[in-house]
């Protein structure tokens, strides 16, 4: 067995971006790659990321760094400005017996919403919020609008022209981890648990709904800074439109609009 090891620096302020294109894009593709038999991701030291990964043999390995969709995807990840410099490649024949090497579990798939899901899509948006916006929504202020939220999903889910998508939580039962609504090219809304932050979740399912978008658009808190940096990370750019939230204390919200190319 082949065991290759590649090391790079990270530009400081960017470890979520590196962390969600490793978690999807490299991922995906390292699941994908003919004779790829495991990998792994690790924090070396501080800045410092490696990606190790396990190779059938040599024509396997050979073969995949030879192919486009590594060298695709290594320009992806340099343009996302993430790698403050790109380290060294190390390969080496490693002997392990036949029963250590293993395969990452295939990431869950999305599904269609169905009617029944509104209360967990309520749930979802709701942990989301408390754990990431308290500053916005004080909860002894502003306690969470359940009721109000829980009839726009009845009603969101019975309009023909809105599309959710949901990700069910791995952990098995009838919880939702994910999900992501849009109208044509507009999201609606995008929540993640927060147990599943940083998963890839997030990123994978606002593809899903601007796949087919030209100008795809979305409404984001001024004062959501995390939504913010991940959404500006991938391209998406203020147009300078702004409005008021639907629920009190009515903060701000910016449009965002995704620049491609």
């Amino acid at each position: 067995m082949i065991l290759r090891t590649w090391r790079a620096t990270l530009a400081p302020g960017t470890e979520d971006v590196y962390d969600d294109f490793a978690r999807t894009r490299s991922r995906r593709m390292f699941q994908d790659a003919a004779g790829c038999e495991g990998f792994a991701f690790a924090v070396a030291d501080g800045l410092d990321r490696e990606v190790v990964t396990f190779w059938r043999d040599e024509a396997a390995l050979a073969a995949f760094e030879a192919s486009q969709g590594y060298r695709e995807t290594v320009a992806a990840l340099s343009a996302t400005g993430c790698l403050a410099a790109s380290g060294d490649v190390t390969v080496r024949r490693v002997e392990t017996a036949a029963d250590h090497w293993w395969r990452a579990r295939p990431e869950p798939a999305s599904r269609p919403a169905r009617a029944g899901d509104a209360e967990q899509l309520m749930d979802v948006e709701r942990s989301a919020m408390t754990a990431a916006l308290p500053h916005v929504f004080p909860p002894d202020e502003y306690p969470y609008p359940s009721a109000e939220v829980l009839a726009r999903w009845r009603h969101e889910l019975a309009e023909p022209a809105v599309d959710v998508r949901v990700v069910d939580d791995p952990a098995g039962g009838r919880r939702l981890a994910a999900f992501v609504a849009w109208r044509g090219e507009r999201v609606l809304h995008l929540g993640v648990r927060p147990e599943h932050w940083r998963s890839g979740l997030g990123t994978r399912l606002l593809a899903e709904a601007t796949a087919t978008a030209q100008r795809p658009a979305l409404w984001v808190l001024a004062e959501n800074h995390r939504a913010r940096q991940v959404y500006e990370h991938r391209g998406w750019r203020p147009t300078g439109r702004t409005q008021r939230a639907e629920f009190p204390p009515y903060p701000t919200e910016i449009e965002l609009e995704l620049v491609r190319g």
